[in-house]
């Protein structure tokens, strides 16, 4: 039973529509390059929004924006080096755009 299975996963391999597989690829770009802005734009809205305001904090969080930034800029950067498989999966995903560039915020406040 095995053996069946992996030979009909084996043929599923060589019948692979390699116009469509880059069709999902160039369409799962798409999609995680228009979320990907969205946050930009949102991210400069609210650095520009905090930037008015006075405080103790202000400082610190324009830091922990600058941060997300940064990380989304390096998500942006490191999209050429994924699979096709994790780049459809990412775009499937806010969470996945979400949580690296929280962590450069965190590190920016570190750092900071």
């Amino acid at each position: 039973m095995a053996l069946q299975y992996q030979a009909t996963w084996t043929e599923s391999r060589t019948d692979f529509n390699w116009e469509r597989g880059m069709n999902n690829r160039q369409e799962s770009l798409t999609v995680i390059w228009r979320k990907l802005l969205v946050i930009f734009i949102a991210l400069l809205s609210l650095s520009a929004i905090v930037s008015l305001k006075s405080g103790p904090f202000t400082v610190l969080e324009l830091v922990f924006i600058a941060g997300n930034i940064g990380g989304y800029v390096g998500i942006h950067k490191n999209l050429a080096n994924l699979s096709d498989l994790e780049i459809i999966q990412l775009s499937a995903s806010w969470l996945g755009l979400m949580v690296p560039s929280f962590i450069g915020g965190i590190l920016a406040c570190v750092l900071y």
